[in-house]
């Protein structure tokens, strides 16, 4: 009987369906605090925020990207 779990499915888009939407979300919201707010501790934590949740969103395409480009070789 063939695995058919959730990190042994190859054909699987739901990390990257359930994830994108959500850093995209942050990402935007913490470019609307730096945009709108005067007060520096929430622009710092913006900044910082906004830094972490783009590499992750970055992480997360390239990891996606990588692992598509591996089943296409193995074909």
């Amino acid at each position: 009987m063939e695995d058919n779990n959730f990190r042994g499915n190859n054909n699987n888009k739901a990390p990257l369906v359930s994830s994108l939407p959500i850093f995209i979300f942050f990402i935007i919201m913490s470019i609307h605090t730096i945009v709108t707010k005067n007060n520096l501790i929430a622009i710092s934590l913006s900044i910082c925020s906004l830094i972490i949740f783009t590499s992750l969103t970055t992480l997360l395409l390239y990891t996606y990207i990588m692992h598509n480009k591996q089943l296409k070789d193995h074909k």
